[in-house]
């Protein structure tokens, strides 16, 4: 295996790129909000524009067929998808990954009217607790179901600023973030791509999700699954995964929502003719197939991670500064999904923006040959050093 960070703007390395091309990309960009006033998150000029040269940048070292996943945020997700589609991607899909424990951004309205108005405010210690209240544990905050203590608050000072307590300058609590999927064009079907360069396809059997605590464990599991060309059901490895992925806070109160469920045992269903809108081997089978009486809450159709300190920090020689450090296995399902069969040789996949790591070590967790990461900052680039050093020896 080879994994290598590179200090470089992506337009100039992919410029100055002569190697073999890569099957696919997985990465983090800029969301262009200027996020804890880090520089390296705004961009300058209209942002779809910017995510255009990007993805002209990653034409010039992808095979035809190619994949793109890329992390974005709900605000601006909208440019990333117009900028690559312009640069003459396809848009192929989207993942949506909720996570519990977002924070939200906005300023007090009532504070910045005081404010303004020169007027000092009383502060409110904390005191009581909040029920339900959840974040990581990892992190040092209460479980789901736990307790929590409230936090400092203060009282408005003027007439004209307490009408407008509660209100908030921005968005709601963030809670989501997209994960877009491209294509780039290759004029070809998918079996002349696939043979022709082992890109453009989805990993599914090695990206299902299991049934025995929810989530993907890599474990098997009997679930039902897809059926072979005489119509009987196939051994899984779990079910077929979903465009939607939780976090562990997520899942959990999902299932303390909905309790858990059980499918009935051998059931049988009536496929739709052949004649129908059903395609391929669904509309050639006598029967749908059957449940095996698998059990568990909702969140078991659904892959469940969250990144915490102990994560974010190991193998890093003091601290990971960076401040959008994604979960390793997020990005480990999401390698794996993108990752071709072990009959391509050497299987190669692009990191550009690769801030600390995690997409890398996602990368190199699953299994790719060759990972190559492009960082700009050189500071991202000695953490994310570090964090493969460690990763690289380490399983959890």
């Amino acid at each position: 295996m080879s994994v290598s960070i590179v200090n470089s703007k992506l337009e100039d390395w992919a410029d100055s790129y002569s190697g073999e091309k890569f099957h696919a990309v997985l990465c983090d960009p800029p969301y262009n909000w200027n996020f804890m006033q880090k520089g390296w998150d705004k961009v300058s000029g209209d942002f779809s524009d910017v995510v255009g040269g990007w993805g002209n940048a990653l034409k010039k070292v992808l095979y035809p067929g190619a994949l793109v996943l890329m992390f974005a945020g709900p605000r601006t997700a909208h440019h990333v998808a117009y900028g690559m589609e312009r640069s003459g991607y396809d848009v192929w899909d989207k993942l949506i990954w909720f996570y519990i424990s977002g924070m939200p951004k906005g300023q007090d309205i009532g504070k910045l009217i005081d404010r303004a108005a020169g007027a000092e405010r009383e502060r409110v210690p904390a005191t009581g607790g909040l029920a339900n209240y959840s974040l990581m544990n990892d992190d040092g905050w209460a479980q789901v179901g736990q307790s929590a203590p409230t936090q400092p608050s203060s009282i408005a000072s003027t007439s004209a600023a307490a009408p407008w307590c509660g209100y908030k300058t921005a968005s709601l609590k963030p809670a989501y973030e997209e994960v877009l999927c491209f294509k780039l064009p290759s004029g070809k079907s998918y079996a002349e791509v696939a043979l022709d360069t082992g890109a453009g396809a989805l990993n599914i059997d090695g990206c299902r999700i299991g049934t025995e605590q929810g989530g993907w464990h890599g474990k098997a599991s009997t679930g039902y699954g897809s059926f072979d060309s005489d119509g009987d059901p196939r051994p899984t490895t779990g079910r077929y995964p979903s465009n939607v992925l939780l976090d562990e806070a997520s899942a959990a109160l999902m299932d303390l929502e909905f309790g858990t469920k059980k499918r009935p045992v051998d059931t049988s269903r009536q496929a739709t003719p052949a004649t129908d809108n059903c395609f391929g081997e669904y509309g050639q089978r006598s029967t749908v197939g059957k449940a095996y009486g698998d059990d568990g809450g909702i969140s078991r159709w659904f892959f469940s991670s969250k990144a915490c300190t102990r994560e974010r920090n190991k193998g890093v020689d003091g601290k990971n500064t960076h401040v959008a450090v994604k979960p390793l296995s997020v990005c480990k399902w999401l390698s794996t999904l993108l990752l071709p069969p072990n009959v391509v040789s050497e299987r190669r996949i692009l990191v550009p923006f690769s801030g600390s790591g995690s997409e890398v070590i996602g990368a190199m967790k699953a299994g790719w040959d060759s990972v190559t990461g492009v960082e700009m900052e050189p500071e991202y680039c000695s953490i994310a050093e570090q964090r493969i050093a460690y990763w690289s020896t380490h399983e959890n």
